[in-house]
Formats: C-alpha cells, structure tokens, sequence
C-alpha cells in the first residue's frame, strides 16, 4: 500500500496515485507550493481533485471514460461491492477556473468521497 494513494472513503479501495492529481491550472499538485494554492482560483477548487486526462494511469477510470463514449458521465469506486459515486468527467461542456485563463480538467473527484495521501 503506497501512502500517496487517493482511495475510496467508503471502501477504501485505491483510486488513483497522488502524481496524476493536477490543479485547475493544469500543474501538478504536488509541485504547487503552498503560498500559490491560497489564490482565488485554487481556494474556489478546494473540493475538488483534478485528474490529468492526458496521463490516464488507471485502467478502472480508462475503463468508465470510455463506457461513457468519451463525453460526460459519473466515476463510481471500481470495488464491484462498493460502487460509491467518486468522482465525474465532462469532456463536452468546457469550464473555465475562476479567474478565466484556464480551462478546467474534464476529469475530476470530489474531496469529500476519497481520502487523501
């Protein structure tokens, strides 16, 4: 078991690994120091993980991505006896972060479903 593994709240199942999660600007979490996250645009996407589409490590998202024909649909915990509503991807309605220069990632997790690493 790593320790810089996102798992499921309810199950405990892991999701995905802390290098795949990225901010609303596109850069990876873990490069972002903490001084830069207390802006508005990271403040606002506190609840939620943004998952770097372009770097799918895990089979299980690759999986339900691709059952939702690459347009929108829910993430769900793989765990056959879980099933609990994880996350969600929207690669059809383009948003953009709260100060408008960045278009958010399509994939994304909400905080209060998984643990955090």
């Amino acid at each position: 078991m790593s320790d810089g593994d996102y798992r499921c709240r309810k199950c405990r199942c892991r999701l995905f690994c802390k290098e795949s999660s990225i901010t609303c600007h596109n850069e990876k979490l873990i490069d972002v120091d903490h001084q830069k996250q207390q802006n508005e645009c990271y403040d606002r996407s506190s609840n939620v993980i943004f998952v770097d589409d372009r770097k799918i490590n895990e089979q299980w998202i690759q999986q339900q991505i691709d059952n939702g024909e690459w347009i929108k649909g829910r993430l769900t915990c793989p765990t056959d006896n879980c099933k609990a509503r994880v996350g969600c991807f929207n690669f059809i309605n383009t948003e953009f972060c709260h100060c408008g220069k960045y278009q958010l990632p399509p994939i994304q997790f909400n905080r209060s479903k998984v643990d955090l690493p």
